[in-house]
């Protein structure tokens, strides 16, 4: 009886009145002992202790993983290279940490644009660059022939 007392207690619930250390007017003493109620309570709670006492403990994972066996994780199932079905834990893509797939790159044009500044090394090679070099080799190229006429008009 004094489980279900205490029960009463910590749920303060204003129906029903806390146990008066004996006195008699708590509800649950004073009912028949074998009230729906209180048989379920009852079961309730010893259900709830074999289940503690049985269960196997385990703490907290790092990283925000759930506790649990991991060998319940579900497979990866790809196909490897010796032709077999992978057997890794799946990540949340379905595939494993091998078998998930490269990056697909950005799509936006922003992600794009941010993408080629982070690969860019010097700018030799840049359209500017090549459209620079051209107009230049063109103007050097009419420079010599400019000078090769002078000295054949000279000479």
């Amino acid at each position: 009886m004094a489980k279900t007392c205490a029960i009463f207690m910590i749920l303060n619930d204003p129906a029903m009145p806390s146990c008066q250390a004996g006195r008699g007017d708590c509800p649950l003493q004073s009912s028949n002992p074998s009230s729906p109620l209180l048989s379920m309570l009852e079961d309730n709670l010893n259900h709830n202790d074999e289940l503690s006492f049985n269960r196997k403990r385990s703490g907290w994972l790092k990283n925000g993983n759930t506790p649990g066996d991991p060998n319940n994780a579900p497979r990866c199932g790809a196909r490897t290279r010796k032709g077999q079905v992978c057997r890794a834990p799946a990540m949340a893509n379905g595939r494993c940490r091998m078998h998930g797939g490269t990056s697909t790159g950005p799509r936006t044009t922003e992600g794009l644009a941010r993408s080629r500044r982070a690969r860019w090394k010097h700018g030799f090679y840049s359209a500017a660059a090549k459209a620079e070099a051209h107009t230049l080799r063109g103007i050097l190229r009419d420079a010599r022939d400019l000078l090769r006429q002078v000295e054949e008009n000279s000479v």
